[in-house]
C-alpha cells in the first residue's frame, strides 16, 4: 500500500491548471464541457491532458509539441478529430492551459497562438499584481 502511495505522489508532479478569464470562466473547462455529445473525444482529450499533468515538460511527440516562443499543444486526436489545447509553464511545476480549439488545417492557427500568447501575458501580469 505505502509503494503504491508513493508512486502516485510521484507521479504528480505538475499541476495543470486553466486560464481564468475576469469573469471566472475557464475557456478550457468550457471548451472540454461542450463536447458533451461526443464523450470519447471528451474522455480522450480529459486523458491526454492528464498525462500531459503527469509528464509536464517530459512531454514530447505525439502528445505534446512546443509551438511557439513558451507556447506548446497538447495534441489530441480522436478518429478523424483533431483537437489542441495550447498552454505554457508557469515555473518548475505548474501548467496553464490557456485554450483548445479542433486543429482543421496543417499548421495551428496564427489566431489561436496569439490568444495563448495574451491570455500568458494577462496571466502573468495578474501574478505580478498579487491577483
Amino acid at each position: 500500500m505505502l509503494l503504491i502511495q508513493h508512486w502516485a505522489i510521484a507521479m504528480t508532479s505538475f499541476s495543470l491548471n486553466f486560464f481564468k478569464e475576469d469573469d471566472g470562466t475557464k475557456p478550457v473547462g468550457v471548451f472540454i464541457k461542450n463536447l458533451k455529445n461526443n464523450e470519447g473525444l471528451q474522455a480522450k482529450l480529459i486523458s491526454d491532458l492528464n498525462r500531459l499533468e503527469i509528464l509536464g515538460n517530459k512531454a514530447k511527440e505525439p502528445l505534446s509539441k512546443h509551438v511557439e516562443g513558451d507556447i506548446f499543444e497538447c495534441r489530441t486526436i480522436f478518429g478523424n478529430l483533431n483537437v489542441r489545447t495550447l498552454y505554457f509553464f508557469d515555473g518548475e511545476r505548474i501548467i496553464v492551459a490557456t485554450n483548445s480549439f479542433f486543429k482543421k488545417q496543417q499548421k495551428t492557427p496564427r489566431d489561436q497562438i496569439e490568444l495563448a500568447k495574451r491570455r500568458m501575458k494577462k496571466y502573468f501580469d495578474r501574478k505580478g499584481m498579487g491577483l
